[in-house]
């Protein structure tokens, strides 16, 4: 993989004119997930990456996901969401490669 290439795991809809997008790639050597903001361009119509986001070491991805496992079981005792056994919640769209975004753009 190069420095240009990234691999999209998934994406899900931020609002009207934004999307999340988890990505694997790699930076100077360093093999990365990014948790990016893409952002519909007026004049073209086409996603592109803003500067909203975060890049981590893939070995820091288990400390990552454990997080987040941790803010979805304090969020549903706090009653901010359902419990995740009785209704499921929004979840990224895995996309394979080749695969078309629902925006027509290329993955």
């Amino acid at each position: 993989m190069t420095d240009s290439d990234s691999i999209l795991i998934g994406e899900m809809q931020k609002n009207t004119s934004e999307t999340v997008r988890v990505q694997l790639t790699t930076f100077n050597g360093h093999h990365l997930t990014d948790l990016r903001v893409f952002t519909k361009y007026d004049s073209t119509g086409e996603l592109g990456p803003t500067k909203n986001g975060v890049s981590l070491k893939v070995e820091q991805l288990d400390a990552l996901i454990g997080a987040l496992t941790e803010a979805r079981q304090r969020a549903v005792t706090l009653c901010w969401l359902a419990d995740p056994s009785s209704e499921p919640g929004a979840r990224v769209v895995p996309l394979r490669h080749g695969q078309r975004r629902t925006d027509g753009g290329a993955v």
